[in-house]
């Protein structure tokens, strides 16, 4: 069950790229049923890139390529833990 959560969340990480179908492949390798292996496809077309609104993981449009940029120029913070901020954080931003 752990194996296709963790394929589910690299799904619809990686939407469209050919490693989705060689993990859906590995999974059947594996001994997963067809219909649990299936939830794949299902989550895609339920949740997928042409369903959902805006970008889900915050680092593919253009807003948030310029943010990246630019932070990463800025970035001598010499407390590591201060760099990193939640993902709500940028929701309310």
């Amino acid at each position: 069950m752990e194996k296709l959560r963790l394929a589910l969340l690299f799904s619809i990480r990686y939407e469209g790229d050919e490693k989705v179908s060689q993990v859906k492949e590995l999974l059947k390798r594996q001994g997963l049923q067809d219909s649990q292996v299936k939830l794949i496809d299902s989550l895609l077309e339920y949740a997928g890139k042409s369903v959902r609104k805006g970008d889900l993981f915050q680092n593919k449009d253009l807003m948030a390529k310029g943010k990246q940029f630019f932070s990463s120029m800025f970035k001598d913070v010499q407390n590591v833990l201060l760099q990193h901020k939640p993902m709500l954080f940028n929701i309310v931003d």
